[in-house]
Formats: C-alpha cells, sequence, structure tokens
C-alpha cells in the first residue's frame, strides 16, 4: 500500500507538499479511462478489503557527511472498503547528535536526536502505542540501499524501509500491520444440488 506513495514523495519533495499518507490510496499515475468503461474504482470497492498499519517516519536531507536532518513521527492508519482513518499522528523532528561509523552494510548512518512530540491526532495513540524500542528521545539507524538498518539494543540489523534520491532520505519502520479477509460465502449453493436427487423417486411407476 505505501510503496507507490514513498516515491510519490520522494519525487515530489517535502516542501509545502501534503502529507504523504494522505494522498488517496487510489491515485493512479496516467490517464483515466474516458466513457462507460472506466468504472475500476467501483471493483476496488467490491474487494471489501479492510486493515490498518502503524509505523514510524522520517523524511529529509542527508547531507555529505552522512548527516540527516528532517522531520517525521508516528501513525497508526486504519482503511476499509469506504474510508481511510487516521487514528493516531505525533509529529516532530529529527536532527543529528552523531554520524556514526559502527555500520558495516551502511552508507550512511548516524545517532537521531528526536525533538519535541506534537500530536496531530491522538485519540487512538493509547491503543496503538509506539513500540518501547522505538519510543526513544535517541534513536541510531542508517542506510543501507533499501534497508534501513537500526542499533536497537541488540546490534544493528534490518528494520524498515529506505529511500535515497539527490540528497532527500525517506525511511520507514513498520510496528503493525493487518489486513481483514474478505467474505466466502457462497457454499449455500452446494445444497441444491440435493434437491436434484430426490427426483429418481417417479421412475419406481413403471412396471
Amino acid at each position: 500500500m505505501t510503496r507507490p506513495l514513498l516515491l510519490l514523495l520522494l519525487l515530489t519533495g517535502c516542501a509545502g507538499a501534503e502529507a504523504w499518507w494522505n494522498v488517496p490510496t487510489d491515485a493512479t499515475p496516467g490517464e483515466s479511462p474516458a466513457g462507460g468503461e472506466g468504472d475500476d474504482d467501483d471493483d476496488d470497492d467490491d474487494d471489501g478489503g479492510s486493515g490498518s498499519e502503524a509505523f514510524l517516519w522520517g523524511e529529509g536531507q542527508l547531507d555529505g557527511s552522512g548527516a540527516f536532518s528532517g522531520e517525521g513521527g508516528y501513525v497508526v492508519l486504519q482503511w476499509d472498503a469506504d474510508d481511510d482513518q487516521e487514528l493516531c499522528s505525533l509529529f516532530w523532528t529529527w536532527s543529528t547528535s552523531a554520524v556514526l561509523d559502527t555500520c558495516a552494510a551502511c552508507s550512511a548512518a548516524f545517532e537521531l536526536q528526536r525533538g519535541e512530540v506534537e500530536a496531530e491526532v491522538e485519540d487512538g495513540c493509547a491503543d496503538n502505542p509506539l513500540p518501547a524500542t522505538l519510543d526513544v528521545a535517541t534513536l541510531r539507524l542508517g542506510v543501507a540501499g533499501e534497508e534501513l538498518m537500526g542499533d536497537l539494543g541488540s546490534g544493528w540489523e534490518e528494520v524498515g524501509y529506505a529511500e535515497e534520491e539527490d540528497g532527500l532520505l525517506f525511511f520507514e519502520v513498520v510496528t503493525a500491520s493487518s489486513e481483514g479477509d474478505d467474505d466466502e460465502g457462497d457454499d449455500d449453493d452446494e445444497g441444491d444440488d440435493d434437491d436434484d436427487e430426490g427426483d429418481d423417486d417417479d421412475e419406481g411407476d413403471d412396471r
């Protein structure tokens, strides 16, 4: 769900751009079909899909020294066929307190300092808290291609997704994700086959 939107953010830049998680998820690059055959969005609604996702994110500038500075936060989303809703949205700034050389796989690694937390949507934050390993004032992260590396207390390991282009870095750590199952309740049709077999009794009248 999020990968195309991440690329959209990187292409448009962060200055003055709408928060990427508020971009409609059914937005598709290119031309929309014309005429009566262009109702593809209705097909998506018929799927009855639902789900939720919680993630830590950050985006900003990565300079030549390997230091990162920008903004970020924590978001909990819930969606179904009819609506998308933010249950929790926390926002803060990131700044680099130290450039690290301890991640062998990383092209850049840094110790991030989290700024003051601002709650934009907080109704669902208590029920969907940020994990304690990420809910810290100082966080060690690194970039290895499209892998976001982190040292959360037990050494460097992959913790999320990263995208870097022309000095602009976006990263995401998904902390929870779920999808609802589509209903498959058409098994009742099989019961009609038994009725067809009951007509064989009429053959007993022949002598």
